[in-house]
């Protein structure tokens, strides 16, 4: 049947077959080389194909990645592999392979990001940058600490990111700003505590993020790293004025230092 095609027909099957679902290029590859259809030809209809947006392995890439992960529940490297097998490109898969993490994240925090007072620390300056931003990256960053260490990570998301939830007085004079460096993260927890429901890690994570400037010593390896990971990022907002010598020093220092917790 195949060797009887001609090119338009060859052509108008296989377009037909790409209108009924998503498939990638590899695929229809394969489909026009099993009936028979020459190599020249195939090039042809791929291109054609690619022009006339019948496949686009970006297309097919977004809707694979979101299928196996929210329907078949298939792991991250498992979704890898089967875009691995069906010649994605590496840098294509994984620009939609990350997005995993980030959907994920959004999912876990959302009620928080979505709260007004959250969303006020935007008001206050921290580190040279405003509260929220800073809050957003130590949460961030090191939940993808915790995932790629096997940690609780939903834990370590949502009390990374109320580690600093608590407001400065618009009038507060320098010696009591000075004093909350050492008092925040009960005043964080306290507020934390009233507006979402934490559980103990969460609320280790938050209390002892302060460790050694307070007295208070986290409890567990996510309340451990949450604390390295707001040193290290601290070090990364204040070491902008110098050409971030700091920041690659504090990367050095958080890896070190996590790695050697048992």
């Amino acid at each position: 049947m195949s060797a009887q095609l001609t090119d338009e027909e060859a052509l108008n099957r296989v377009a037909s077959y790409c209108s009924a679902a998503e498939h990638c290029r590899a695929e229809v590859n394969e489909k026009l080389q099993r009936w028979g259809i020459a190599y020249e030809t195939i090039a042809r209809i791929l291109e054609r194909l690619e022009t006339e947006k019948y496949i686009d392995d970006e297309r097919f890439c977004r809707a694979f990645v979101n299928d196996k992960f929210r329907f078949a529940k298939w792991g991250k490297m498992k979704i890898a592999q089967g875009l691995y097998m069906k010649k994605i490109p590496s840098d294509v898969a994984w620009r939609h392979l990350n997005e995993i993490d980030d959907e994920e994240y959004l999912k876990i925090v959302s009620d928080i990001l979505n709260d007004s007072r959250f969303l006020n620390l935007k008001s206050f300056v921290h580190h040279g940058v405003n509260r929220y931003e800073h809050s957003l990256k130590v949460s961030y960053k090191a939940y993808k600490y915790a995932k790629a260490k096997k940690l609780d990570y939903i834990a370590v998301a949502r009390g990374g990111l109320l580690h600093d939830f608590f407001e400065n007085s618009s009038n507060a004079k320098a010696k009591e700003r000075f004093f909350k460096t050492f008092t925040h993260s009960k005043i964080a927890l306290e507020n934390a505590s009233q507006k979402f429901n934490i559980n103990a890690l969460e609320a280790d994570i938050i209390v002892s993020h302060m460790f050694p400037i307070n007295s208070i010593i986290p409890k567990h390896k996510e309340s451990w790293l949450v604390s390295l990971v707001d040193k290290k990022i601290g070090l990364c907002e204040w070491g902008a004025k110098f050409k971030y010598q700091a920041c690659y020093l504090s990367n050095f220092i958080v890896l070190l230092l996590f790695n050697s917790i048992k």
